[in-house]
């Protein structure tokens, strides 16, 4: 019996150890599906999957990030440089964001609508580990291609996105053009002063109605489907002389700087830029220009005149002072 009881513990020894190094062997990848898996990675990032790379690259768009991004629209393309604040950081699309896949060329080439997209489409492109990458998106849709260095990878989206559920890849991108175009252009709140119209021996008035129409043409000036573009535009500056006396006597203002207010009719372009131009006294046109068209919407700013020895400076950007 002692003999048979040796013999039962020694096989159960043994299958026991075949049974931990087939649960080892199973259980430890291969070593090629371990490579590159890492964003952070300082490895060849090329050579891993293209979702990996994806999310990789998209990781690096923090604030401070060096990016242009790109339009080409009915045969025109134009870029903007920019450095990536940090508003921008957090908007930037991930494949989480829209539900992204890696996809085949021929499934992209398929499902999408490459050759009108060709036409249409926008680009977020820049640097990584010192190799270059370019992300496109064809406008109203998300499907996108990803080269990097000389790799290409395709990627289409689910039918609803994360992000939101009115927005595509392609939007996003798109209203992050929008923003750059528009600023470029001299659009925005952002410069100080504003717009500077040279002394003639103009009124403030007159000063003033030229450097707000300049500001506000710059909705004339945009690409089609802007968010930001106008059809129509027609500005109008009122003095408001007992608001510049108060704001005088209170040292808001000094001598040399006047109040005025200002509206804006206009009709927008697209939907996009109606929905944009929404603000709490933005209304339906209710004058009687023959030169307004139907449906135009008007909106009312206020702000400063001043003179200074370089000309006059125009900041008219409020809604209240």
């Amino acid at each position: 019996m002692k003999k048979y009881a040796a013999l039962f513990i020694a096989l159960t020894l043994i299958l026991a150890l075949a049974g931990c190094d087939a649960e080892s062997q199973t259980s430890v990848p291969h070593q090629s599906e371990h490579k590159n898996l890492d964003p952070n990675s300082t490895e060849d990032i090329s050579k891993t999957d293209g979702m990996t790379l994806l999310n990789g690259i998209f990781d690096t768009l923090s604030e401070g990030t060096d990016v242009t991004i790109t339009l080409e629209q009915d045969g025109v393309r134009q870029s903007y440089t920019t450095t990536l604040n940090e508003y921008w950081s957090m908007r930037m699309p991930t494949s989480n964001d829209f539900n992204w896949r890696e996809t085949e060329k021929e499934d992209y080439s398929a499902d999408s609508s490459e050759g009108v997209g060709k036409q249409n489409r926008l680009s977020l492109s820049g640097n990584k580990d010192e190799v270059k990458w370019s992300l496109a998106v064809e406008a109203d849709s998300n499907y996108g291609v990803l080269t990097y260095g000389d790799e290409t990878y395709y990627f289409a989206g689910a039918t609803e996105y994360n992000y939101d559920s009115d927005w595509s890849a392609a939007m996003a991108l798109r209203s992050f053009y929008d923003t750059m175009e528009y600023k470029a252009l001299g659009g925005g709140y952002d410069s100080d002063p504003k717009i500077v119209i040279p002394d003639e021996g103009q009124d403030y008035l007159a000063a003033a109605q030229a450097g707000y129409q300049q500001q506000e043409e710059v909705h004339l000036k945009v690409s089609k489907g802007s968010e930001f573009c106008f059809s129509f535009v027609k500005c109008n500056v009122m003095p408001v002389e007992d608001q510049t006396e108060h704001l005088r006597k209170e040292g808001v203002i000094d001598k040399n700087t006047w109040a005025v207010c200002a509206s804006t009719i206009f009709v927008p372009e697209n939907e996009r830029a109606r929905q944009n131009s929404m603000a709490g006294n933005t209304g339906q046109y209710s004058g009687n220009d023959a030169d307004v068209p139907t449906g135009a919407l008007e909106y009312g700013r206020v702000g400063y005149v001043t003179l200074s020895s370089d000309g006059w400076h125009i900041n008219i950007d409020g809604t209240g002072w």
